[in-house]
């Protein structure tokens, strides 16, 4: 029954794990993205619409949702909006990681843990060592989908695990959003 409901509703699998994955594993959001690619999938500029959901509806859609309300929430706050520009730039820009690991007395930090609240990051794991670095734990956090996709779409474009030609002749719609694993960080 799981299956007719994905086949019915969605395109292709893939673009049901889409939607799983940018929610990043908070409901709130995903009823927020499934509500937004819905209308936008079924009030699309034809006459019929589209009959399903794609994995194009459900990027948009967290690209919506992370502008409209997550980035809406510290647009007032420069400090947040700057720590937010610099965990990108350091994580994504420098790394070519959507994840980042913090030492566990800096994780408590206040703009930190309003990145957190915020749902503009999120906690992937506490107390992990790295090896090469013994005794010091870390806090790790992966920069929330909707931050990612929202780079997609710009002159700012990610490009991670695009070798030069393939990013050259590739629609920022097929790229896919990375999972993380320690050895991005």
């Amino acid at each position: 029954k799981c299956d007719q409901l994905i086949h019915d509703v969605f395109t292709q699998r893939q673009a049901f794990v889409e939607l799983v994955r940018s929610c990043e594993g908070v409901a709130r959001d995903l009823l927020q993205i499934f509500a937004i690619a819905y209308f936008e999938c079924f009030l699309a500029s034809t006459p019929e619409g589209r009959d399903r959901i794609d994995v194009p509806s459900i990027r948009k859609a967290a690209r919506e949702w992370y502008q409209k309300d997550k980035y809406a929430s510290i647009q007032s706050a420069p400090k947040l909006v700057s720590l937010l520009k610099d965990v990108v730039a350091c994580a994504i820009g420098q790394r070519k990681s959507r994840a980042f690991m913090v030492r566990q007395e800096i994780s408590r930090h206040p703009l930190l843990q309003q990145l957190f609240d915020g749902r503009l990051i999120h906690l992937l794991r506490r107390g992990w060592s790295h090896r090469d670095i013994p005794g010091e734990r870390y806090d790790i956090f992966t920069i929330d989908y909707g931050v990612y996709v929202d780079l997609i779409s710009t002159r700012n474009h990610p490009g991670l695990f695009l070798t030069p030609d393939l990013a050259a002749n590739c629609d920022p719609g097929e790229v896919v959003v990375p999972f993380e694993d320690k050895r991005s960080i």
